[in-house]
């Protein structure tokens, strides 16, 4: 923040006009829930994680504040990505992208631009020089962080079916999420996950996937994820995957699979356990008189949500507005 402050100064080799930068004024708004949100979360054994998720967690009251206080527009933001001259320029947009598209008016005023989601697509997958993880206590590369927050949008992005179809539509979109899902940065893949997740809700989507080489394998591996948000995010995403015949031969024929997706029933988190549960019955490996529920999930809320219908009533959907706790029997919408 100091940085930025002092690059918008009069005489600071930024923009000019005296008054705090675009990007101060945004941090300074989100700074002091994020810290206290992080504090809070280390002191619980399931939620210690890095800032980024304390920031996924005040994403709601800081959208507010900034949409109320803070003069940046949607439309402002998104032509600043598509025309970033350089790496710190596009992780300003992207991070402010991050945060207004919580809301669900501002990310579809977003997407009404035909280059958010090329432009989000392209921060994806940073070359392997930037990617490997921070030791200790440190900052990410930006281009670490740009591939981070771009997932997070897509995330965001992938609540609403416009979303969803234009990201199934965007050529090499769903081999970008799986070789984002595969990076070494924890967060970026977690956000794949999500995203992913809801995508699958799209039977074309299902159809690409699992002719991606390897990805079916690489979904299955994520059921060792020690995160509690990735896991959740993982059982789910096989939850929708396995709601059309093809998807359930490519992951029934993953060794281990149905194993340890039986072991996740017995997991200490209930979504967790909803989710496995439905998977398995999905897969046809077990019968229940009825198909659980899955809660509602997105970036930003990780309480219930809405569930629309869906010609498949396997699917559980990950997002919806906060306000709705319950979803519909055997019916699935936006992943938990």
């Amino acid at each position: 923040v100091t940085t930025r402050s002092a690059q918008s100064a009069p005489g600071g080799g930024g923009r000019g006009g005296g008054g705090p930068s675009q990007a101060h004024v945004l941090s300074a708004l989100a700074l002091p829930p994020v810290v206290a949100l992080l504090s809070k979360f280390c002191d619980e054994a399931e939620n210690v994680s890095s800032s980024t998720w304390a920031l996924m967690r005040a994403e709601d009251h800081v959208a507010r504040l900034a949409a109320a206080y803070h003069p940046i527009s949607t439309k402002s933001v998104v032509g600043a990505l598509r025309g970033a001259r350089d790496i710190s320029a596009s992780h300003d947009a992207v991070c402010a992208m991050s945060i207004l598209s919580c809301d669900p008016s501002a990310r579809r005023e977003m997407m009404q631009d035909d280059s958010a989601i090329p432009s989000l697509f392209a921060l994806l997958c940073p070359p392997p020089s930037s990617s490997s993880a921070v030791s200790g206590i440190g900052v990410a590369p930006e281009e670490v962080l740009c591939a981070r927050f771009a997932a997070m949008v897509l995330g965001n992005f992938s609540l609403e079916e416009a979303g969803r179809q234009g990201m199934v539509e965007y050529q090499g979109g769903v081999e970008k999420l799986v070789a984002t899902i595969r990076s070494q940065d924890p967060e970026a893949s977690c956000f794949a996950l999500l995203c992913t997740g809801n995508l699958f809700m799209q039977p074309h989507a299902r159809a690409l996937y699992i002719n991606v080489a390897g990805s079916v394998e690489t979904l299955v591996e994520c059921l060792e994820a020690t995160s509690v948000h990735a896991l959740r995010y993982a059982v789910g995403t096989i939850r929708n995957l396995a709601s059309d015949d093809e998807s359930r031969e490519a992951l029934l024929s993953v060794p281990g699979m149905s194993t340890k997706l039986a072991e996740l029933c017995n997991h200490r988190n209930i979504k967790i356990r909803d989710h496995a549960e439905a998977a398995l019955g999905n897969l046809n490996i077990f019968q229940r008189n009825s198909v659980r529920n899955s809660s509602a999930m997105s970036t930003h809320s990780f309480n219930n949500g809405s569930v629309r219908n869906d010609n498949d009533s396997r699917r559980g959907s990950w997002g919806g507005d906060r306000s709705v706790t319950n979803s519909q029997p055997n019916s699935s919408g936006p992943l938990p």
